[in-house]
């Protein structure tokens, strides 16, 4: 902790509580423990959050990790839990008087004879029937132990009970009170040292509000171990954004992240929502944006052990990823993005129709505040299969399965599909269609009866010859 943290915690007086639900401690032969209080160990980094809610459980308020972090304002792409500081702002802001947070330690002040004044307040804190939070500095010596945030339990003649969130056999953990007063007295890199204390003291607890499908607390977590994991195994600076339900992750420059997350990511996400998705995907999704070809396979490699199949990018599902050579331009990240919002949405959903949207749209503009797609690369081929007679049917198309789709496919099953989708998109009908599927997908799974009756047409091999005029009168660039 620096000297900056100390200065952003508040000392502040604080007042009974209020509408308390006491709890009972237990006090026999000079002990003092609050029997009920219970244990949870946390996500490493997330030690002060479980803390106070387990503090405000006890004291019968159900009020989440991830309430309190969400209400500590703490933005999850710094990946990491909250400072004494923070955690003060969300206690507060849940309804909580945690008292005096920061002691400060005067020079002429003796640490142990503080810590040991500070504990007798406690001990009347606990005598209430009320849990209190400390943060304790590193031990040393005879008193080893990781800086982090503990719940004091209990007293018990020479020890103090407390939970350490930081361990799975953390409960009722005995420490010698030799041992707080050494290590409750935090110091900073300029050697400021102070008690930092956080009492449990409801004063109308409301559970925070968060936004629907606000994740903070996972994000957060998700961060950290992406981190970890990138200074484990890559080699380079990677920059880390979260973009809600995604996070992205690039060794390109900070400019590059922005561009794709706010002109590509977002853009694309709010437009397929408005006129496709209801649901977010439930999962966290990794974008791995590498700024080149040299970084997109060898990084591809170190991570997941696969090889790309693409130059361009690709949905990994078992790694829950979007991997990206992002020099390769946005397309491809349009593309990829629609296959995890389809697996939310319309799991059953066909290959053909799956990859024929998603083809659409990587190649895309807007127009009256609506995504639209253009015509692209995949134009060329089409036109040449169709003037030899070469493209299926659409009843061949809807009935090929996954597995033929992707690896029997005669040249044509992405661009027929896609521009099957940008015929209906011209007709405005192409959201009209993908609505029908999905009530439909029961009784039509491959949607090839519901594309007959959006189209208005019972001869569809008199439509497939429309179908092929119209593309053969379309030209790219």
């Amino acid at each position: 902790m620096d000297r900056r943290t100390f200065l952003a915690w508040t000392a502040r007086g604080s007042a009974l509580g209020l509408g308390l639900r006491p709890a009972l401690a237990r006090a026999a032969s000079g002990a003092l423990r609050l029997d009920g209080l219970r244990h949870r160990q946390a996500a490493p980094g997330f030690e002060g959050e479980t803390c106070a809610s387990l503090a405000l459980e006890f004291l019968g308020h159900a009020i989440s990790p991830a309430d309190i972090f969400t209400s500590s304002g703490v933005s999850a792409a710094l990946g990491r839990g909250c400072s004494p500081a923070e955690l003060d702002t969300a206690l507060t802001a849940i309804g909580v008087d945690t008292g005096v947070v920061w002691r400060p330690l005067r020079p002429d002040e003796d640490p142990v004879t503080v810590a040991r004044a500070g504990l007798h307040e406690l001990v009347g804190e606990l005598r209430r029937g009320r849990p209190v939070i400390v943060y304790l500095g590193a031990g040393a010596g005879d008193s080893p132990g990781a800086p982090g945030y503990a719940l004091i339990a209990g007293v018990e003649g020479n020890s103090v009970l407390l939970h350490d969130p930081a361990r799975q056999d953390g409960a009722w953990s005995r420490m010698p009170k030799s041992t707080l007063y050494e290590r409750w007295p935090a110091s900073g890199d300029d050697d400021a040292r102070g008690l930092v204390t956080l009492r449990a003291r409801p004063v109308g607890v409301e559970r925070p509000e968060p936004e629907p499908g606000a994740r903070a607390l996972a994000y957060a977590q998700h961060v950290r171990e992406l981190r970890a994991r990138i200074n484990r195994e890559l080699a380079g600076r990677f920059l880390v954004v979260v973009e809600p339900p995604f996070i992205a992750i690039t060794d390109g420059d900070a400019d590059t992240v922005r561009r794709y997350v706010s002109g590509t990511i977002r853009w694309a996400v709010h437009h397929l929502r408005k006129d496709y998705f209801r649901s977010d995907p439930t999962e966290l999704l990794d974008v791995w944006l590498f700024r080149d070809h040299e970084s997109y396979v060898g990084n591809t490699r170190r991570l997941f052990d696969e090889e790309p199949e693409t130059p361009y990018g690709y949905y990994d599902p078992a790694h829950a990823a979007l991997i990206m050579n992002i020099a390769t331009g946005g397309g491809t990240l349009v593309h990829e993005l629609v296959h995890p919002y389809m697996a939310a949405n319309f799991a059953a959903c066909p290959s053909w129709f799956n990859e024929g949207l998603a083809s659409l749209y990587e190649q895309s503009s807007e127009e009256g505040g609506r995504i639209v797609g253009l015509t692209n690369w995949r134009l060329e081929g089409l036109q040449w299969a169709i003037r030899r007679g070469r493209v299926p049917s659409f009843q061949t198309l809807c009935s090929t399965g996954k597995r033929p789709f992707y690896n029997r496919d005669p040249g044509t099953n992405y661009a027929q599909a896609r521009y099957l989708c940008y015929y209906l998109q011209e007709r405005q009908l192409l959201r009209r269609y993908y609505h029908a599927f999905v009530r439909a997908q029961l009784h039509d799974p491959t949607g090839y009866e519901t594309l007959r009756a959006v189209l208005g047409v019972s001869d569809m091999d008199e439509f497939k010859a429309e179908w092929e005029r119209f593309v053969l009168g379309l030209s790219f660039p």
